[in-house]
């Protein structure tokens, strides 16, 4: 019921703490697992990331102790989200082994792609762009071949953050409204490419792009996985369009997640501190300490 009611916000939590808490009263191990992996999933895009990293390791933990190798497999996944959420590199690396190891054991195809996507991500982190590149188009042709879908949104995505970085966006257009076609309710694909537009200099469609994706003053965007990378997308948006009194309601939504580094919703790529995306709204609104 708590995952039915995912974009239900106000709602989701007290159901989900309902299941995990009647899970343990009656001490079934996949109860539990399937209450806890819930929990994971529906407090994506909140603050409570040390929380997400605690229920992760739980799952982990479980999982290993009742020989479900496909729990711990997607538990390992869960970790390194929030393990790159946190800024804990090193320690992402080593689940980012695990998850080979595991996923190379259980050879399920669907999970075979994500081991060099990871790695992928992992490099553009790193500066390591061409090897980024190569990494991501190898995932992708697994990722085909096991006919998951997700492997391509995936690569589309983790492909505007390298020809950002790269600052090569011209081939993007396509691709990021192609997909905008295909999931029209995903917020964050048209704050990109308004954020394509303001790289590109094109201010009136950066505007108009801008002005659907913070319609009502946002508060009207779901609060999942991807709201936070809405935001921050929206904040380079704010700062070139010089839009004050959104950069003000901005800057106090995102405040509180202020001390971790932003990751692209489920798709395991870090892109820098959320401090950074504050300070461009704070240097817009003059706020010269902040």
């Amino acid at each position: 019921l708590a995952l039915a009611l995912y974009y239900s916000h106000d709602v989701r939590g007290g159901i989900s703490d309902q299941a995990v808490e009647m899970a343990r009263r009656v001490s079934d191990p996949k109860a539990i697992l399937a209450a806890l992996y819930t929990r994971h999933v529906i407090l994506d895009g909140s603050t409570k990331v040390e929380e997400r990293l605690g229920v992760a390791t739980e799952i982990l933990s479980i999982a290993v102790r009742g020989g479900n190798k496909e729990m711990e497999l997607e538990s390992h996944y869960r970790r390194i989200l929030d393990l790159m959420a946190l800024g804990e590199m090193v320690a992402v690396d080593d689940e980012i082994e695990a998850f080979s190891r595991q996923g190379g054991e259980l050879r399920q195809p669907r999970y075979l792609w994500l081991t060099p996507f990871m790695k992928a991500a992992r490099a553009r982190s790193a500066g390591r762009l061409e090897e980024c590149e190569r990494l991501g188009r190898e995932a992708l042709a697994i990722g085909q071949r096991a006919e998951d879908p997700t492997s391509a949104l995936f690569f589309e995505t983790l492909m505007v953050t390298l020809r950002l970085v790269q600052g090569q966006v011209e081939d993007r257009e396509a691709a990021i409204k192609r997909y905008m076609e295909n999931f029209p309710e995903i917020p964050n694909i048209r704050a990109t490419l308004a954020n394509l537009y303001f790289r590109q200099g094109r201010r009136e469609d950066a505007q108009r792009e801008f002005d659907q994706v913070a319609a009502q003053d946002f508060a009207n965007l779901p609060r999942d996985g991807s709201w936070v990378v809405t935001m921050a997308n929206l904040a380079y948006l704010c700062s070139y369009l010089n839009d004050l009194r959104r950069s003000a309601i901005l800057y106090d939504l995102f405040l509180p997640y202020g001390a971790w580094q932003l990751v692209m919703g489920s798709a395991a790529i870090g892109v820098g501190s959320i401090g950074r995306f504050l300070g461009i709204l704070a240097t817009t609104l003059s706020r010269w300490d902040d």
